[in-house]
């Protein structure tokens, strides 16, 4: 099951690239339909592109990692990261690590991009969607989880060393 959302995200990330920077959007398969379902009722929401599906990298704490997209959605500028579920995303107490995740990309695009907003937005095998917003202000929380977990993995690992 848990291979259902991996492929299903797969496949949704790659039809939402390819809408959002003009190409020709791969065809989904019926298995997939209703995560494709749940994007077409978010794509209105999506405006102009500036990256999609790009490596970015703090050298400050040397890391990085691939974002899903920044643009603009809901009318902000928007660091976006789309997940697929089984199941709905009722709070944001059932998604905390994918907020530390979405902070470790917030920190080097901040720098080069006036973020206004971050989204997590899950796509449901049921065809429904959650989304969660958050401001700078409210990102500073999980920006400071996030250098913590890095901290200890980076102090882990000069102790293996």
């Amino acid at each position: 099951m848990h291979y259902e959302a991996i492929s299903a995200g797969n496949a949704v990330h790659a039809y939402l690239h390819s809408y959002l920077t003009g190409g020709k959007t791969k065809v989904i398969g019926n298995f997939y339909k209703p995560y494709l379902q749940a994007l077409n009722t978010l794509l209105p929401n999506f405006g102009d592109t500036l990256l999609s599906e790009q490596f970015v990298v703090s050298f400050k704490y040397q890391y990085f990692g691939k974002i899903d997209q920044l643009g603009f959605y809901r009318e902000s500028l928007t660091l976006s990261d789309l997940k697929t579920s089984l199941k709905p995303k009722l709070s944001i107490n059932w998604v905390q690590d994918k907020m530390i995740q979405l902070a470790a990309y917030y920190i080097p695009i901040e720098i080069l991009y006036p973020v206004e907003q971050a989204a997590l937005i899950y796509l449901i095998s049921d065809g429904s969607c959650n989304e969660f917003l958050f401001s700078p202000e409210q990102m500073e929380f999980y920006k400071e989880l996030w250098l913590e977990r890095l901290c200890q993995v980076n102090e882990i690992a000069s102790s293996a060393a």
